[in-house]
């Protein structure tokens, strides 16, 4: 994969998970088991795979560690 730990280090620096969750908030608010969901379709569903891998073969396994690292990072729900 061309992306690395430092590269994972300056996505998640640059704050890319929280406006991707704020993003989805204009239509749902999500929980974290579902962010993770929705990453792991990234990743597993061809369609979707196939629009990331458009940009980057990468990028859809790439996002997916983004978003566990971000959701390992969330306070748990009280």
């Amino acid at each position: 994969a061309r992306f690395g730990l430092s590269a994972l280090t300056r996505f998640l620096g640059a704050g890319f998970p929280p406006r991707w969750r704020q993003h989805l908030a204009y239509f749902w608010i999500p929980q974290p088991e579902q962010l993770t969901g929705l990453a792991r379709t990234y990743v597993g569903d061809a369609r979707f795979k196939a629009n990331f891998d458009r940009l980057d073969p990468a990028l859809a396994e790439f996002m997916l560690q983004a978003v566990q690292h971000y959701v390992s990072q969330l306070a748990p729900a009280p």
